[in-house]
């Protein structure tokens, strides 16, 4: 400080007034973004197309402000210019996975989002009424001649763990085995999502999906008990980390 006063004329005034203009900028680019995100962005995802139409500097600038809406750091400029040439790409779409920050950034039915690493879980459910997974809680809640049939799964021990890839389930006599993934994409569920999905597996046999149904192998009869199987996911922090459903 004494050096820089000593050779420096003007010091401190004229490092303040830089200061002051900087935060002027600042404050101006981020009434920009808030103008180009209007109509893009819906408090949680933005509109891949919004940052297609803009100039390259004008879509840098809104992405910088979509990521600290998601209370994430700024990219280094490089890493930021990366991210808007893979998202900018329609082909990409699904396959795109891009990590900040120990946050996940994915692109679904063109838009942007932001999520948390997949977890891992693996648990042994004995008939409980809930499960506590790092992400959310699956319910298993009391029916009667629907859902998850008592008698189907008393024999074999039930998993409760994320899909490994080419499960398939019939969740009607009268309709097809299919892959689950099909019935997920039917479904509108992100890649993310369905990778972080908890499944219950009776052996190695899928058993039922939240929010898919119950194979039909597996599935309560008219007049027996049965559990309807409810996923209840956690919402996230900016940071990437699952929030308590209650916090």
């Amino acid at each position: 400080m004494p050096a820089l006063r000593a050779h420096t004329s003007g010091y401190p005034q004229t490092l303040v007034r830089a200061a002051t203009h900087q935060a002027d900028a600042a404050s101006l680019l981020d009434e920009l973004a808030a103008i180009d995100a209007a109509s893009a962005f819906d408090g949680v995802a933005l509109d891949c197309g919004a940052l297609t139409r803009l100039s390259e500097a004008r879509a840098r600038n809104l992405l910088r402000w979509f990521l600290r809406q998601h209370g994430l750091p700024p990219p280094s400029l490089a890493r930021l210019n990366a991210m808007l040439e893979q998202i900018a790409d329609p082909r990409r779409d699904a396959r795109i996975d891009l990590r900040h920050a120990g946050s996940r950034i994915g692109v679904f039915r063109g838009r942007i989002f932001v999520h948390p690493p997949t977890p891992e879980f693996h648990h042994v459910w004995r008939g409980e009424p809930q499960v506590a997974l790092p992400h959310g809680v699956l319910r298993f809640v009391r029916s009667h001649g629907v859902g998850l049939g008592v008698q189907a799964v008393a024999e074999r021990e039930t998993v409760v763990r994320p899909r490994s890839g080419g499960e398939r389930i019939q969740i009607a006599r009268n309709r097809p085995r299919r892959a689950l993934s099909a019935w997920l994409s039917e479904a509108g569920v992100a890649s993310w999502e369905r990778a972080a999905l908890p499944l219950v597996f009776c052996g190695e046999a899928l058993a039922a999906v939240p929010g898919i149904g119950v194979d039909v192998a597996f599935a309560a009869a008219a007049d027996h008990d049965g559990w309807q199987v409810v996923w209840e996911p956690r919402r996230m922090y900016g940071t990437g980390e699952y929030a308590d459903v209650d916090a």
